[in-house]
């Protein structure tokens, strides 16, 4: 970043492409930089790269005024004014790197007591950057100005939309996502409430409890904030995200597990897609659950590399993740651990295994924590989890 040119003394965010072709993508951003540990290389007058301790390198400073949202983006390249949010991070749940951090020191006095107050650690900035260069960069200047832009409206709790999609804290206490373009909700309603916690010990399985919802956003994104808890995790929030004109359903669930062992719990993903047909990218194939097994293969837990692709012939989902790549398809099947490696033997090595019809009801439940193994795995996890998912629908 330091090699990167840039024009006047406004500060600029630099947007890095590290993959081969040219893309857009919306990027989130801190209003200030993370404090790192150690030190920095930078050029030194011979070509090469010399150590330099943070205190004589700091971090960008924002004026006060953008800081208050008083500022306009502005492309380097072409001089075009880009649309963007300011989004505050209202807790350690949120899903951005470093967020415990990041609200214990925004809210603190000054670094080391002499520099800055760190404010923009607490808000970020969201926008979409369009035709960053294969491996390449964008700059983005940040213009101070004497307004902050007016907040656009967002739906009435418990409630937020976009072209695509209106996602809905119900009545019924369930979780509604409606596709525009096919007129229906998406979610199945007889199933366990969408993008909460299920648990299981033995044969019994638990549902979570719902504490509230809550709503917030602005004109480029908005997200609905559900609270629950379940037993072993006494914390845990489920943040649904949608974003202008895009066709996708960010989803994240931070969770904070307590140390009871022995336990599974699972995250709830029930789509409606009656007799659907499952394909999953495995680990170096593709392939259709429950079909072309060898003998005595089973499928209770599938393994999904990238993506995950549910259709029935009038619509369908693409479904991936980034952290929890464990799924469990069609219903919560037991476990296959064998007694020489769990803690509690369940019943289900008896069963038969699974088909492809078996998987045919459009139900994902993702695998947060598994803690029933007795040999060399976790019998308990404590602690806090960011789990991040992402899903879309279409007609055919």
């Amino acid at each position: 970043a330091d090699s990167v040119e840039i024009n006047g003394d406004a500060p600029h965010l630099v947007v890095f492409n590290p993959s081969a072709h040219a893309r857009s993508g919306w990027v989130r951003s801190p209003l200030r930089e993370i404090d790192n540990c150690g030190e920095d290389l930078i050029p030194s007058g011979d070509g090469s790269l010399r150590p330099v301790i943070l205190n004589s390198h700091w971090r960008v400073n924002l004026p006060d005024a953008i800081l208050d949202g008083k500022f306009e983006l502005i492309d380097a390249e072409t001089g075009t004014s880009v649309p963007h949010q300011l989004t505050p991070l209202t807790n350690h749940r949120a899903p951005a790197a470093h967020a415990a951090e990041r609200c214990g020191l925004g809210v603190g006095s000054k670094r080391y007591g002499i520099f800055e107050v760190p404010r923009g650690l607490l808000c970020d900035v969201e926008f979409m950057a369009e035709d960053v260069p294969g491996f390449g960069w964008r700059c983005y200047r940040l213009l101070e100005t004497g307004l902050a832009p007016a907040a656009a409206p967002v739906a009435a709790p418990p409630c937020i939309e976009n072209e695509i999609y209106r996602i809905e804290f119900t009545a019924g206490d369930r979780i509604a996502i409606v596709d525009k373009r096919l007129q229906q909700d998406i979610i199945d309603p007889d199933a366990e409430v969408f993008g909460t916690l299920v648990r299981r010990e033995g044969d019994a399985v638990e549902k979570a409890e719902i504490l509230g919802v809550e709503t917030m956003g602005g004109p480029l994104s908005q997200s609905l904030i559900l609270r629950q808890r379940i037993r072993g995790c006494p914390d845990a929030e489920t943040r649904f995200t949608l974003r202008k004109e895009s066709p996708e359903v960010e989803m994240s669930i931070y969770v904070l597990r307590d140390a009871t062992p022995g336990a599974e719990t699972l995250v709830a993903f029930p789509f409606h897609l009656p007799d659907c047909e499952v394909d999953i990218e495995t680990p170096l194939a593709a392939e259709r659950p429950g079909e072309n097994l060898l003998p005595g293969a089973y499928s209770n837990r599938l393994s999904v590399a990238d993506w995950l692709w549910l259709r029935n012939g009038v619509q369908s989902v693409l479904w991936s993740s980034a952290d929890s790549p464990i799924v469990s398809l069609g219903q919560l099947w037991p476990d296959r651990i064998s007694p020489a490696h769990a803690c509690r033997p369940g019943t289900s090595l008896a069963d038969p295994p699974q088909t492809a019809r078996d998987f045919c009801v459009g139900r994902v439940y993702a695998t947060l924590f598994a803690n029933n193994f007795g040999t060399n795995f976790y019998a308990s996890q404590d602690g806090g989890h960011l789990f991040r998912f992402v899903f879309r629908s279409d007609s055919g």
